[in-house]
């Protein structure tokens, strides 16, 4: 159905795994934006590094960082990743 939202299972993770690690891997990430309070105040930790791989596993999304920290993210039913060029709004 068009415009029904779906839970995404593992093949999807994957898939978008994929795609953010094309954009990623190698680059440091130099702002972000972290929706939820319980991260306020933690962005340091992944601000300035350089992202060392982007993996799946089942679905879950794990991003990891030069300097030993790994995010983990799942996008439950309505989550999503996006990136964009510092030049643009997101």
């Amino acid at each position: 159905m068009t415009g029904q939202k779906f839970m995404p299972e593992g093949p999807e993770i994957r898939r978008a795994a994929d795609r953010l690690g094309k954009a990623l891997i190698g680059k440091r990430l130099v702002e972000t934006k972290l929706p939820y309070t319980t991260f306020l105040g933690r962005e340091h930790l992944i601000e300035d590094q350089i992202v060392i791989d982007v993996t799946s596993q089942a679905k879950a999304m794990l991003i990891r960082f030069e300097n030993g920290w790994t995010m983990y993210s799942h996008n439950q039913l309505y989550g999503r990743w996006t990136v964009h060029l510092r030049t643009t709004e997101p």
